[in-house]
């Protein structure tokens, strides 16, 4: 979903950044986008990441399904937690816009 979406913002001439590969490869990002390696657990990392963003499409999700009965704080690191992150520093930074969709 993430590769397709970047491909379509890339096509209409919007500067894209990507970041993370949890469910995904390198080799599908779309050469036209800056990768940008980060952390988003580490909330540290996530500030230099959303500096100077309009809109924020966070995607990222551990999509195993039932794990989170199993496996609950881990899932909570995996998915929340960066949304957290995100959201914060999307105040902070006074992004206008924040989507986001979750898997689990």
């Amino acid at each position: 979903m993430g590769s397709w979406l970047i491909d379509n913002l890339v096509e209409q001439g919007h500067d894209v950044s990507v970041d993370n590969l949890l469910g995904g490869t390198k080799e599908n990002v779309n050469p036209n986008c800056k990768f940008v390696k980060a952390n988003l657990v580490r909330r540290q990392e996530v500030g230099p990441v959303v500096k100077g963003v309009d809109l924020i499409f966070h995607l990222a999700a551990y999509a195993a399904e039932g794990q989170s009965i199993f496996s609950p704080i881990a899932i909570n690191e995996i998915n929340l937690i960066p949304m957290n992150n995100l959201l914060v520093e999307a105040v902070n930074n006074n992004v206008e816009r924040f989507v986001f969709t979750s898997s689990t």
